[in-house]
């Protein structure tokens, strides 16, 4: 057990580290791959510890799409306001997270211990006003994407069939939140930055990277359809938990991975230490 132990937090001996030259060598595809086979054990441990800090937000997920399964506005507006304490609650763990995983996709060393605490006591300022000001800025354009639905179903007239369409534009600045949002954490954690220049950076490498972003958003969208109908069909709460302990890495590995080529492309700013 001990062995085992062992193993799981500095790696199997037996195994390589990955080099420069190594790297420099592979494809973004191969790194994915080569990043598990040597750190296979470690993410897994790294999982776990994050979905610690995520079990707020996983019980509260469970209830929605499994025991409520209610997705109208009306039964979705409780679980929105509910996931606010969540949030905040999985704002410490996704810092730490982040700032692990993020290295580890670069092939930059990264103790899950000590960094994964690192990334929690340097950012959590920030990482505190971000996760606030994306909460509201998300409800805010949900709300609106419905109230513009609504005015114009309740409604007859040019005018408020034309006004309906306002929605689809809300719909898009959505997709655009979650873009940017896509690489705040990581600006976040990697660079030393005023909140205003995370905002604006995140901005311009969406934008810049612009179908990587899509390609990574559609990607995690697609992962989170799939678990949604693994638990309608499985409706395990102990499975729930565990298949995100094991998994959640993974899809966010392949994202940070891509993101490590991004970065050293198009940003050129200070790291932190």
């Amino acid at each position: 057990m001990g062995k085992l132990f062992q193993k799981m937090y500095i790696g199997n001996p037996n195994k390589p580290d990955l080099t420069k030259e190594k790297v420099a060598s592979q494809t973004r595809l191969q790194l994915f791959f080569t990043v598990i086979q040597v750190r296979g054990g470690k993410l897994i441990l790294l999982n776990a510890l994050y979905s610690l800090f995520l079990i707020p937000t996983l019980f509260l997920t469970y209830i929605m799409l499994v025991v409520n399964q209610d997705f109208s506005m009306q039964g979705l507006v409780p679980f929105i306001y509910m996931y606010f304490p969540c949030f905040l609650i999985a704002m410490p763990g996704t810092l730490g997270f982040t700032n692990v995983l993020h290295r580890w996709a670069n092939d930059e060393h990264a103790w899950i211990g000590a960094d994964f605490w690192e990334g929690i006591k340097k950012n959590w300022k920030q990482g505190l006003i971000v996760t606030i000001i994306n909460y509201f800025v998300l409800l805010l354009l949900i709300y609106c994407t419905w109230f513009w639905g609504q005015l114009a179903v309740q409604n007859e007239g040019e005018v408020f069939q034309f006004l309906g369409y306002i929605r689809y534009i809300i719909m898009g600045l959505i997709i655009v939140y979650f873009l940017v949002h896509l690489y705040i954490f990581p600006m976040m954690v990697r660079y030393k930055l005023t909140i205003k220049e995370i905002y604006k950076y995140s901005f311009l490498l969406a934008f810049r990277c612009f179908l990587g972003s899509v390609a990574c958003v559609l990607g995690l969208a697609i992962y989170l359809v799939l678990i949604y109908l693994l638990f309608v069909n499985i409706p395990d709460p102990i499975f729930f938990l565990l298949f995100f302990v094991f998994m959640v890495t993974l899809p966010y590995l392949a994202v940070y991975v891509y993101m490590g080529s991004a970065f050293d492309k198009y940003v050129y700013l200070e790291l932190k230490e």
